[in-house]
């Protein structure tokens, strides 16, 4: 007569061990997903940081075999290379800039079409759509007013070179918050930040406010 009672009470034991355990890891789960989440934003920061330093080594190996200067926004249509009657996409910075010193032909912001593989100038933080074989896109853009010899800026540190934006090329030096062209600028990462690389090299992530801190620079 004993052993049913048994059998359910040490059923219902397994039951509640059951439920217990379901809380247990619910609650972990609930304090774990914010942690991983922040690891992954994070993760996404510094690659790209990493991103625009590369694409700043590519701006001083420009300069290096320049004289000193800085890369424009875009060579003047069909001028370069000589003779080829390329369309306007492949005279923009980020495009002859990569031909000029990387292995693979960049053919879009997102991924390289022939290698199929996400590029230095795709922001892991950006999702991308369609084909990604354009230059558009609100990646990365760069400073048209340093386009000039290193030596000539002032303050290289606080100068942008690359930042995120919508489009090519970053704009405006009024100081904040007289200009917010809050439909340009990408604050993308965690804490709402964007990732700028500075003239002299190094690359940041800032706040609205530090962004805003920051000088085109205009000789």
């Amino acid at each position: 007569m004993n052993t049913p009672l048994r059998i359910r009470w040490q059923a219902g034991f397994t039951l509640i061990e059951l439920l217990v355990v379901i809380t247990i890891v619910a609650v972990l789960a609930s304090l774990l997903l914010p942690a991983l989440k922040t690891a992954r934003d994070t993760a996404k920061t510094v690659k790209c940081l990493g991103n625009e330093n590369q694409i700043g080594i590519l701006c001083i190996q420009y300069a290096g075999d320049n004289d000193g200067f800085l890369p424009p926004v875009n060579l003047s249509y069909p001028a370069w290379p000589s003779g080829i009657n390329w369309p306007y996409d492949q005279s923009v910075w980020m495009v002859w800039l990569a031909k000029l010193y990387t292995d693979a032909p960049f053919n879009g912001y997102c991924h390289d079409e022939v290698n199929s593989r996400k590029t230095v100038f795709h922001c892991p933080s950006h999702i991308c759509s369609g084909s990604g074989a354009t230059w558009e896109g609100d990646n990365y853009a760069l400073n048209p007013a340093v386009a000039i010899n290193v030596a000539k800026i002032s303050a290289p540190g606080k100068t942008r070179l690359v930042g995120e934006y919508n489009g090519i090329t970053l704009d405006s030096n009024a100081p904040y918050p007289l200009y917010r062209p809050d439909s340009y600028l990408r604050m993308r990462h965690a804490g709402r930040k964007t990732d700028l690389l500075y003239c002299d090299g190094h690359a940041a992530s800032l706040n609205e406010n530090d962004y805003y801190l920051t000088t085109l620079h205009f000789p």
